[in-house]
């Protein structure tokens, strides 16, 4: 089995922002700013035009949940790292990602998962990460400046070739 290539990173406060706002908070945070529109013209309705308490409960209501929508993200991360916690016991372990002709390895602390190249769905680029989609809502993160084998650049030659097949 020869590694081909290997990235190791530990987990940083913001690296997987960018992640979360894409692949499980797109929507939610649309949403968001959807309603944020909708509260600032009943602010402005109200302020204006028409001065009456609903429609100044409603454009409290709607900036509020609007806000809170925005922000989900920060949530979802809090969790994302709560789960992590547990699962390792509350200590911190690197993420190692080896890469062999056949197949990934995974190694957090007393973890090992494999997978095999047919089932990553996609490939996603961030500014920090790469992401290799494995389902609609789950990736792989690989720390684009972590390789300790191999280069990032031929990496994503070597991983577009392997998910073609």
């Amino acid at each position: 089995m020869n590694i081909l290539f290997e990235n190791k990173y530990y987990n940083e406060k913001d690296l997987y922002v960018e992640y979360i706002k894409d692949v499980h908070c797109k929507y939610t945070r649309k949403l968001g700013y959807i309603l944020l529109i909708l509260g600032v013209f009943y602010s402005c309705l109200y302020i204006f035009k028409i001065r009456t308490i609903p429609i100044l409960i409603l454009a409290i209501l709607l900036l509020a949940f609007s806000l809170r929508l925005i922000t989900i993200h920060k949530i979802y991360q809090k969790h994302l790292k709560k789960n992590a916690f547990n699962l390792h016991n509350g200590k911190i372990y690197e993420s190692i990602f080896q890469f062999t002709e056949n197949k990934v390895i995974l190694r957090e602390g007393s973890i090992l998962m494999e997978f095999d190249y047919i089932q990553i769905k996609n490939l996603k680029e961030y500014k920090l990460i790469y992401t290799l989609m494995i389902g609609e809502k789950q990736g792989l993160l690989l720390k684009k400046d972590s390789f300790s084998i191999g280069t990032f650049d031929e990496f994503k030659k070597f991983i577009v070739n392997k998910i073609k097949k």
